[in-house]
């Protein structure tokens, strides 16, 4: 009787104990996510994938939400984070000053300083984040709107099939 009762009681332990670590971590994820310092994307479980496909040049361009506009952005896996051109910027209206550009980045044409902000929400498909860092680059320097890794990394599952077509499953 022994053998069957301990062996019972380990796995109601760390049943009980797995379920106390689990509602402890919800609950500083909420508290987090209350006050505005971890960004998530909304629940994605049952949505259907995101599919993009190249054009001719074969990049990856598409409309998304910035601050509730729509936006052409480019998917760019090289670009660590959002990357907006002056002039998108002003239209979402963010105006930095010659001041605002102090931030380096490194681009193919060298070292570019860049003003940082933070953008309030994004879309992408049917994913929603809140609270993106992303940085305006000098006016007449970018063309479009490079969608970088502050948000692709959150985005889920990504594949693209014969560089022609891009997925993002949740």
């Amino acid at each position: 009787m022994r053998r069957v009762i301990a062996p019972v009681a380990v796995l109601i332990f760390v049943a009980v104990a797995g379920a106390q670590l689990a509602a402890t971590l919800v609950d500083r994820s909420e508290t987090q996510r209350s006050r505005g310092m971890v960004a998530t994307a909304a629940p994605q479980a049952l949505s259907a994938p995101f599919v993009v496909n190249a054009d001719s040049k074969g990049h990856f361009i598409f409309p998304a939400m910035i601050n509730g506009r729509s936006i052409q952005v480019v998917f760019d896996t090289g670009a660590s984070v959002v990357t907006l051109p002056y002039e998108e910027a002003a239209r979402l209206g963010f105006t930095p000053g010659a001041a605002d550009f102090r931030h380096p980045v490194s681009t193919a044409n060298g070292i570019v300083q860049t003003a940082q902000v933070f953008l309030a929400e994004v879309r992408v498909g049917p994913h929603t984040l809140q609270n993106i860092r992303a940085v305006i680059m000098p006016a007449g320097v970018l063309e479009k709107a490079l969608l970088g890794m502050s948000v692709l990394s959150r985005l889920g599952r990504i594949e693209i099939e014969n560089g022609r077509r891009l997925t993002v499953r949740s």
